[in-house]
């Protein structure tokens, strides 16, 4: 009885985290109303910030940047790539293109408290400059990325539960090599949401 309590709660759990992700991807895919296209002339690092597991195992850096627009004198919170700043920006931190970089990315706050907090020490000091989405308000560029790889994840776990019922009951006569196949599938799926999850 507490064997069949203990496989309920964990089915329940790995639904309710599939749903959750598989909603707030679509959520980002769908988001209209805080996807914005903005200018920007001048461009720098802010901050960046490396999360791990335990202390020990890198899983990503999130790079934070700090775009303005000369024209307006709005400013704002970027969240791109690591190569973002040097494919588009010179060395004294100008656009490349004449007319400045035109980016488009989903507004959202940033959402882990020593991260803003960070954040919002670094930027304060900054005077005379309008921030349209707020200091915390964050322009993350490859929105779209990211939600289709937490979608393929989805994916790719419900493939291998299925898969994997399968395999185990008849594990005496399934491949051996099939059983590998699976197993690096599982280590690359768990290691895909906990990257994505991050973000």
């Amino acid at each position: 009885m507490k064997d069949k309590l203990k496989n309920v709660i964990f089915y329940v759990i790995i639904v309710a985290l599939g749903v959750y992700v598989t909603a707030s991807s679509v959520g980002d895919l769908t988001n209209r109303r805080d996807v914005h296209t903005v200018t920007v002339h001048e461009a720098c690092s802010v901050l960046q910030v490396e999360h791990s597991i335990n202390g020990l195992i890198p899983i990503g850096t999130d790079y934070y940047y700090l775009g303005i627009d000369d024209e307006k004198g709005d400013a704002y919170l970027i969240k791109a790539s690591k190569k973002w700043l040097k494919k588009n920006f010179d060395e004294e931190f100008q656009s490349i293109a004449p007319d400045g970089l035109q980016v488009t990315g989903l507004v959202k706050k940033v959402s882990d408290f020593k991260t803003e907090k960070e954040l919002q020490n670094r930027l304060s000091v900054l005077e005379e400059i309008r921030f349209p989405f707020g200091m915390t308000g964050c322009m993350n560029l490859n929105y779209i990325l990211f939600a289709l790889l937490k979608l393929f994840d989805v994916l790719m776990v419900l493939v291998l539960f299925f898969t994997g019922r399968i395999i185990f009951k008849s594990k005496d006569t399934v491949a051996p090599v099939l059983i590998k196949i699976w197993m690096v599938g599982l280590i690359v799926t768990v290691g895909l949401a906990v990257f994505v999850l991050v973000k």
